[in-house]
């Protein structure tokens, strides 16, 4: 709920920023949450995040909650889908619709898992293709169109070179890494060299395991990687379903985003994982203590 007021909060001041048409609002609304709202901005890829999770929340109390409230939160999902649609971060979408897949499936018929998935599907796509878009440019063309690719200011092909940059770096120094604060003034000379503007901003690994790779090697990562594991073998014995959809939506998002490294992202990422890791733990404690 604080994420739905959030958004229609936040959709109607840019509505009333400078004059805008509704038209103009869904335009430019994934920019202006970004710079425009001051102490509350949030980058569209958070925002992505945020509405991810509550989508899949919303699953889980569908199957928890029998009939009851099933209409709101359905209501619920459809609108975090068009959200999530008008800020068309590819990433985020893509990897929300795999976490969807699996958490539908473990809760759901095979039947009412196709249909579910068919339905979301539905309505972000054509929310995608239809509703007004920032010169009305379709992101996901970089995936298939060629010319897009090849375009050195595309988001595909800037990613492309981090990538490249991250890669190489990585090799130079894989066992301990960098340190902390190190990487970007090894990535930059890299950036500049590859062609990528760093005039108004830089660029991080956008990749979580290569900004650990870079900031603490392989060692540091194996360590992480095995937390991560021990996380999901308490999940799998729990059989805590949402749990593990939520850690899995937060790995898959960490291949195109440093996430956990803005605030943003950790305290959501730490949040989340906290409280389904610890909260059947501490009922069973209680019932004990009782």
């Amino acid at each position: 709920m604080s994420n739905f007021v959030f958004c229609f909060i936040s959709f109607i001041y840019v509505l009333n920023f400078d004059g805008y048409t509704i038209v103009e609002t869904f335009i430019h609304y994934s920019n202006l949450i970004n710079i425009g709202l001051g102490l509350f901005s949030i980058h569209p890829i958070y925002m992505s995040l945020f509405c991810g999770i509550s989508i899949l929340m919303l699953i889980y109390l569908i199957k928890d909650n029998a009939n009851k409230n099933n209409i709101i939160y359905i209501l619920l999902i459809i609108f975090f889908s068009v959200v999530i649609a008008v800020l068309m971060r590819k990433g985020s979408i893509i990897y929300l619709f795999i976490t969807l897949g699996y958490l539908l499936f473990k809760l759901f018929n095979f039947k009412k898992t196709i249909v579910g998935l068919f339905v979301i599907l539905l309505i972000t796509v054509l929310s995608i293709q239809f509703l007004p878009k920032y010169k009305n440019y379709n992101r996901f063309l970089e995936i298939v169109n060629n010319s897009t690719i090849n375009n050195p200011n595309s988001s595909t092909s800037i990613r492309t070179n981090i990538y490249n940059c991250s890669i190489e770096k990585i090799l130079e120094s894989p066992l301990i890494g960098y340190g902390v604060g190190n990487t970007q003034d090894q990535l930059n000379p890299c950036y500049i060299e590859k062609g990528i503007d760093l005039s108004t901003k830089t660029y991080n690994t956008h990749n979580q395991y290569f900004s650990i790779l870079m900031t603490v090697g392989v060692v540091g990562l194996m360590i992480y990687l095995f937390g991560v594991y021990k996380i999901y073998k308490i999940f799998t014995k729990q059989k805590n379903y949402i749990g593990i959809s939520l850690l899995l939506f937060f790995l898959l998002n960490f291949s195109t985003e440093n996430l956990i490294e803005r605030e943003n992202g950790m305290l959501l990422y730490s949040f989340f994982i906290s409280t389904f890791l610890f909260y059947k733990e501490e009922k069973s404690l209680s019932y004990k203590a009782l």
